[in-house]
């Protein structure tokens, strides 16, 4: 496709880059527990990247299910 433009098209695209949600590392530990069978995990969020002031708000939702049974354990939205 000719335009005559040059890349990129507009400031469009450096709008959206900005309302992107911010990188994020995920560390999951696994923690002694004393029941069999059973274990305790530790995850630790760690934002790597500084978000803009922006207006917008980014939500996740962190969700642990068993396969076997087809069942949530636990869901909790992340801010």
């Amino acid at each position: 496709m000719i335009t005559g433009r040059k890349f990129p098209f507009g400031n469009h695209i450096k709008d959206s880059l900005l309302t992107l949600p911010p990188k994020v590392d995920m560390k999951i530990d696994e923690i002694q527990c004393m029941n069999i069978g059973k274990s305790k995990l530790v995850m630790t969020l760690t934002r790597l990247s500084e978000s803009p002031q922006s207006t917008k708000r980014h939500y996740a939702d962190m969700v642990v299910g068993v396969e076997e049974d087809n069942m949530i354990v636990f869901h909790e939205k992340i801010r």
